[in-house]
């Protein structure tokens, strides 16, 4: 997972990097990343870049301090030199991440895609060549397909959350009439197959999603974001259960006894950080946990079926009681 962060990091990166006559610097791509959830430092950026600077045409701005960076145009003889460790990870970023960046970026990463391509096409006789059938990702959720999204909306709304412009958009939420919306974007959030823009609306503070899918028109203002936005953290929102759909603001202690054959990944990969397991049974466990009240907990334990009972908090336990007559009137 380490270097799949890494690799998800560096994509951010680029994809914060204007191209000339726009720059950014160092400190502004730092605040960034880490909005995005990536707890590095501004040391570990730099290096990203000048590790990037390697591969694709970044350059920096003459006489700027602090340092400037900027897209340049794109030589030939750049893309001709990949390394076959770069061709690989670029075959890995086309298949699983090239929808974490804008199209304008793709554009850009183009040309390094065919090259990388190329060249592992040309090692057939080689091991190495058959390195893309052998690292695949699965997800462990069903693979929905992704809803029609324009490039030029999605693209704008990348460009007003780097730049920290206001936008007017038109939005047709699901069930009601399309309206028009002035927002501070804040960031953009990709769920599953859904990708989210993050925002406030005028001068309020709280922070409201919207999904990209939903909207027909965005326009940038030359207006910032609010200063009530600016102080806003789109990493703590996410980490509050901000995309848990909560029902519940309080987080809940969650006991339930789990049969082990279904639960032994939680041994691993554990439910929250004062995670509790004690042995219960032969064939099944305790399991105690602070968890946010969400759906997404009653959706993961109506999943297991018979393989898990919900002994506290009531509430959730009359609720899934209540999921499983209804489940059983369905199919009478």
């Amino acid at each position: 997972m380490f270097v799949v962060d890494s690799v998800i990091r560096q994509i951010k990166v680029l994809a914060l990097i204007p191209q000339l006559p726009a720059s950014t610097t160092i400190s502004e791509v730092h605040n960034k990343i880490k909005e995005y959830g990536f707890d590095v430092t501004a040391k570990t950026i730099e290096r990203d870049i000048n590790a990037l600077c390697r591969f694709f045409p970044i350059t920096t701005v003459e006489n700027s301090k602090p340092y400037r960076w900027s897209f340049s145009e794109i030589k030939m003889e750049s893309i001709l030199n990949l390394s076959l460790e770069m061709a690989l990870m670029l075959s890995l970023v086309k298949n699983n991440f090239q929808g974490l960046f804008p199209s304008s970026i793709s554009e850009y990463l183009s040309p390094y895609f065919k090259q990388a391509d190329k060249e592992l096409s040309s090692l057939s006789k080689n091991s190495v060549a058959s390195w893309r059938d052998k690292i695949h990702i699965v997800h462990d959720s069903l693979a929905f397909q992704n809803p029609e999204v324009d490039d030029d909306i999605i693209d704008k709304l990348y460009s007003a959350v780097m730049q920290e412009k206001m936008v007017v958009v038109n939005y047709c939420a699901r069930g009601k009439s399309a309206r028009e919306y002035h927002l501070n974007p804040l960031g953009i959030v990709l769920k599953g197959s859904l990708t989210y823009l993050v925002c406030t609306s005028g001068e309020h503070e709280s922070i409201l999603q919207f999904l990209v899918s939903r909207f027909n028109s965005v326009t940038i203002l030359d207006a910032k974001i609010s200063d009530a936005s600016r102080g806003v953290s789109v990493k703590s929102y996410i980490e509050q259960g901000g995309f848990s759909i909560l029902r519940n603001s309080e987080n809940i202690k969650f006991v339930a006894r789990i049969k082990k054959v279904r639960g032994w990944h939680l041994f691993e990969t554990p439910l929250s950080e004062d995670q509790e397991i004690i042995e219960d049974q032969e064939d099944s466990f305790i399991l105690k946990a602070t968890v946010a009240d969400s759906l997404h907990l009653l959706w993961w334990v109506l999943s297991l079926g018979s393989r898990i009972e919900v002994i506290e908090p009531e509430s959730l336990r009359n609720e899934v009681i209540s999921q499983m007559k209804g489940m059983v009137a369905q199919y009478s």
